[in-house]
């Protein structure tokens, strides 16, 4: 996937919804129904705070890897948008050596987290939810390029780009 979006600006305003492949991006919720996250991964000596790639493996064969694309917006201001590669378990062409952490985390509900203004809109993070009302978050974060991360498990901050209270979320 492309580390930024060309041609964003629509009527004036810029438009930067989730990129996906593996996928048609009216099927991106169609992995989580009725399944379980079984574990999540890391690029070796990449944190949760800020990640470059995030995987989750989940028990329905599906793997979810997570970037971030970073596309300027006007001036100097960049604005990021969350990138979703969706592949079948074993289809991992990557020569990326994974941290991989196992987990149980049954999904109840995903949500997409949108930053609007009068300027831009863009869809920079997703919300996986159990049924106890524990979240998986992960956003564009801070660093042009990267997402961050909070689970049930961690041990940091999320350093979203954005405050979390000021995004908007809708179901995925």
């Amino acid at each position: 996937m492309k580390p930024y979006i060309t041609d964003a600006l629509h009527d004036g305003r810029f438009v930067l919804p989730f990129q996906v492949e593996g996928l048609s991006a009216d099927q991106i919720s169609k992995p989580f129904e009725a399944a379980r996250v079984l574990a999540y991964g890391v690029p070796n000596s990449q944190t949760l705070e800020a990640a470059w790639l995030f995987r989750l493996i989940l028990d329905s064969g599906w793997i979810l890897d997570l970037s971030s694309a970073c596309t300027a917006v006007g001036g100097w201001q960049e604005i990021g948008s969350l990138n979703l590669g969706f592949a079948r378990e074993g289809a991992d062409a990557t020569a990326i050596e994974w941290v991989i952490h196992p987990m149980d985390f049954r999904i109840a509900s995903a949500e997409r987290l949108i930053f609007e203004d009068a300027e831009v809109y863009a869809e920079s993070g997703i919300v996986l939810k159990d049924t106890t009302h524990g979240e998986i978050v992960v956003t564009a974060g801070v660093a042009p390029g990267s997402v961050s991360v909070l689970m049930p498990s961690s041990a940091g901050p999320l350093q979203s780009e954005f405050d979390i209270e000021r995004l908007i979320r809708r179901p995925l």
